[in-house]
């Protein structure tokens, strides 16, 4: 798996694209990995100018494991878990070993997370080893299907339409922070429970 990892790494690195990371894990839960600029080096998120899609390479990966949130995940320092606030995520490594899984470094926001810790991912002793931010859960999301009737071409048409909801509360004296990220991961384990449904 670790020379996969070094084999995507390499991937348009000489034609001067960028590369950025994706993970999907048995959940559904996603975790994003750094952007990789040109010259190989890790750039910041927040001082990041988005590269134009030409320039930009999206690697998704798909993990055979749960994300540290859901109770079936082995990874490490399950405990710190429930420390992470729902505008947050934690900043995660992969363990060098087989069984893989991840190896929670800290809790922290996406824009907090320097390119000094993206460059954990690289050491003489192990090679390379993929990391992630992976947001916390948010909120419940809700996918529902349901067969509708159009008129095309003046013949009437049953399709099926798919409806996602989402929601989550907050108390009016909370300070408001943007639960983006972690509404998206949701909405994503939302729609493959659906695809996985239909199968």
């Amino acid at each position: 798996m670790s020379a996969i990892f070094r084999l995507l790494l390499a991937v348009d690195l000489r034609n001067q694209m960028c590369l950025h990371y994706r993970f999907s894990h048995t959940c559904g839960h996603t975790g994003i990995g750094p952007l990789i600029s040109r010259k190989g080096g890790f750039q910041q998120p927040h001082s990041l100018e988005i590269p134009s899609p030409e320039k930009l390479t999206i690697i998704h990966l798909t993990l055979p494991f749960p994300c540290p949130f859901c109770p079936a995940s082995n990874c490490s320092s399950w405990t710190r878990i429930s420390e992470v606030s729902l505008d947050q995520g934690i900043l995660t490594i992969m363990s060098p070993t087989y069984p893989w899984s991840w190896i929670i470094m800290r809790s922290c926001k996406y824009e907090d997370v320097t390119p000094q810790d993206w460059a954990h991912s690289t050491s003489e002793n192990s090679g390379y080893r993929q990391m992630a931010w992976i947001p916390r859960p948010c909120g419940e999301v809700r996918v529902a299907e349901s067969l509708e009737e159009v008129v095309r071409d003046g013949q009437v048409v049953a399709r099926m339409t798919t409806g996602v909801a989402s929601a989550w509360r907050q108390r009016a004296d909370e300070p408001v922070e943007s639960r983006f990220a972690g509404l998206l991961s949701q909405f994503n384990a939302a729609i493959l429970s659906g695809d996985r449904s239909r199968r």
